[in-house]
């Protein structure tokens, strides 16, 4: 088996949902269809130069049919690095049935409707 065959077989086996033949099959300048200039754009270099963490996540995110469910957005970002400050392992372990309930009894449906009309205040400059 060659190279090209063999990495082909590889990604194959583990991304089973990406169509990798049709990749492949494309020249490298056309594949991107300019996504890959716009990342290296925001990155502010080339993706190779990414860092493994970064590359890794990347493709993670590519292979993941889900992925907007899957990531967070900007926004959720603080919500769970409370969560990973407050339960160091939650990453490894996940989160125990009783903490889920525990939270979500906390989040009283009368805190989300002053958390509503706060982010409506903020966004109407009306805050103080």
């Amino acid at each position: 088996m060659d190279e090209r065959e063999f990495v082909s077989a590889v990604l194959h086996q583990r991304y089973p949902d990406i169509h990798w033949d049709d990749i492949l099959a494309q020249p490298a300048s056309s594949a991107s269809s300019g996504l890959a200039e716009s990342l290296e754009t925001i990155a502010g270099k080339t993706l190779d130069q990414l860092t493994p963490q970064q590359q890794r996540v990347m493709r993670e995110v590519v292979a993941d049919s889900n992925a907007d469910k899957r990531w967070l957005s900007v926004h959720e970002v603080p919500a769970i690095a409370m969560l990973r400050r407050a339960l160091p392992n939650i990453q490894t372990d996940g989160m125990l049935a009783s903490d889920m309930n525990a939270i979500e009894g906390l989040l009283d449906p009368d805190l989300n409707v002053e958390l509503h009309t706060h982010q409506e205040i903020e966004r109407q400059g009306l805050a103080t």
